[in-house]
């Protein structure tokens, strides 16, 4: 399985664990993968987004995990997205 994202960005705000992840596949594709990587339960949202912050543009997609979920659950699988 070749990687999705270029990037894997992991934060949280107002005790909810957010990942950023840098890459021009779809939500439904980032989705899909992380499913196979057995997170599907874990995330409650995941939504798609132009990154200004690249000079020739590109997208992420961001992954709100829900309530409860730890760095510690997500981390080393979302170093294989």
């Amino acid at each position: 399985m070749s990687r999705l994202a270029s990037e894997v960005w992991l934060w949280e705000e107002a005790g909810r664990l957010f990942a950023l992840l840098r890459t021009n596949a779809s939500e439904e594709r980032v989705r899909t993968r992380l499913c196979a990587l057995g997170l599907c339960g874990l995330i409650e949202a995941c939504e798609r987004r132009a990154d200004a912050t690249r000079v020739r543009g590109g997208t992420h997609v961001v992954v709100t995990f829900r309530e409860g979920v730890t760095r510690d659950d997500v981390r080393a699988t979302l170093e294989r997205v």
